[in-house]
C-alpha cells in the first residue's frame, strides 16, 4: 500500500516518541488550505469585534465610487 493512496500519515518514532510524520502532497496542500481558511476566519472574527465592518450596502457603495459609476 503507498502511503499517498492510503490517506493516513505516517508517523516515524525515535526512542519510541514521535519524531516526523510523512504525508502525502495532497494532503499537505488540503491541511495548508484548511489553515489558510482559519486564518481568514480569525480575521474576520477579529474585525467584526473590533467593528471595524461595514454594512453591504456601504460596501457596495464605495465600490462604485472607487469605480466611478455612481
Amino acid at each position: 500500500m503507498e502511503l499517498k493512496d492510503s490517506g493516513q500519515a505516517m508517523i516515524i518514532t525515535q526512542n519510541g516518541e514521535a519524531a516526523m510524520v510523512i504525508s502525502s502532497v495532497a494532503d499537505v496542500a488540503l491541511t495548508q488550505e484548511a489553515l489558510a481558511l482559519l486564518k481568514m476566519l480569525v480575521h474576520s472574527q477579529k474585525a467584526v469585534a473590533g467593528d471595524k465592518t461595514v454594512s453591504a450596502v456601504d460596501a457596495f457603495k464605495q465600490l462604485r465610487q472607487l469605480r466611478g459609476l455612481q
